[in-house]
């Protein structure tokens, strides 16, 4: 009897000690998440399959389209438009029917002016998921920018009844 209980003590002695183990390395894996989430300028969202706000992370709240107060417990068909919240919600069941990241953009008014985000639907477990959010609104602006340059650029070039020439000096290659 007494080797028995003995046994069962080395056995529970492991037991704590491997656990004791998996606790330390728990709250390294979180100061690092930690330290990632904080260091990011993106937005960071916990949602349930029906798309209520469970946990968030933000630096700066002047980024939100309405402040954590009028979002948290509450769905996003509750708290986003419909032409954005329809499509959100979408991609949260996709996310969770499919097993994969799904990533959308959107505009938003915020502040007076419209922002455009790009949101990164990720999987957590069966009923929840992680959506990391991440303003591209200079993305969006130097796009368009761009593309009005190189519209302008071709309307001149079809206008111009003789050729011409773009090179680099020196090479004579064509740009």
């Amino acid at each position: 009897m007494e080797a028995e209980v003995h046994k069962e003590t080395v056995a529970l002695k492991k037991r704590v000690q491997e656990l004791e183990c998996a606790l330390r390395a728990s709250g390294e894996l979180e100061a690092r998440l930690q330290s990632i989430v904080s260091g990011s300028s993106d937005l960071f969202f916990v949602l349930s399959r029906e798309g209520v706000h469970l946990d968030y992370h933000i630096r700066d709240e002047s980024i939100l389209f309405i402040p954590p107060s009028e979002f948290m417990g509450k769905s996003v068909l509750e708290t986003l438009p419909a032409e954005m919240a329809i499509p959100y919600q979408k991609a949260i069941e996709q996310s969770l029917d499919e097993k994969r990241t799904v990533a959308f953009e959107y505009p938003l008014p915020i502040g007076g002016d419209t922002k455009h985000f790009e949101a990164r639907i990720h999987p957590m477990d069966a009923e929840r998921v992680c959506v990391i959010i991440r303003d591209i609104t200079s993305r969006i602006k130097t796009e368009r920018a761009l593309r009005a340059s190189d519209l302008r650029f071709r309307q001149i070039a079809n206008t111009v009844d003789e050729v011409f020439w773009i090179g680099e000096p020196f090479t004579a290659r064509a740009i």
